[in-house]
């Protein structure tokens, strides 16, 4: 497998990312487009938008932020392109997004949330140390808890 890599999301890049697309199943799933997180992003300071790359070609996208009220750390959304899914590009990417938030000062945890129904993502995030927090009828929540720096 090619290296993954995460990109700032740019104007030279950002139409590769508005793109990408899940499957049609995976719609209920992923709701929001691509282009509907870079618009949120305008509005939302903290959100931070990356494109997850394999040879300089966009596979992905992620959306980081920090909770303005509890100064929480979170992976907003990750998505892979449905034609380069189950290839471990979410796997690797994820891995990434966690070193960059446990690089940051005063992060002790990583937060995120993905639908109850969603096995796949359920089993990712559990494979790599995310435990439940909490959940509702429309979400789970997990966290990593990071080590503490030395």
């Amino acid at each position: 497998m090619s290296a993954v890599t995460l990109q700032p999301v740019t104007r030279g890049n950002w139409q590769g990312c508005a793109a990408l697309q899940v499957s049609a199943e995976q719609r209920r799933l992923f709701p929001f487009s691509v282009l509907e997180w870079i618009a949120e992003s305008r509005f939302e300071p903290s959100f931070e938008l990356w494109a997850i790359e394999v040879d300089a070609i966009p596979v992905g996208f992620a959306v980081l932020g920090e909770d303005e009220e509890t100064a929480e750390h979170w992976v907003i959304a990750l998505m892979i392109d449905a034609r380069f899914q189950r290839l471990g590009y979410g796997r690797a990417a994820m891995q990434l997004l966690i070193a960059k938030l446990a690089a940051r000062p005063g992060c002790r945890r990583v937060l995120l949330g993905h639908r109850p129904n969603n096995a796949a993502a359920a089993a990712l995030y559990t494979a790599l140390g995310f435990v439940e927090i909490d959940r509702d009828d429309h979400e789970i929540v997990r966290a990593l808890a990071l080590a503490e720096a030395t």
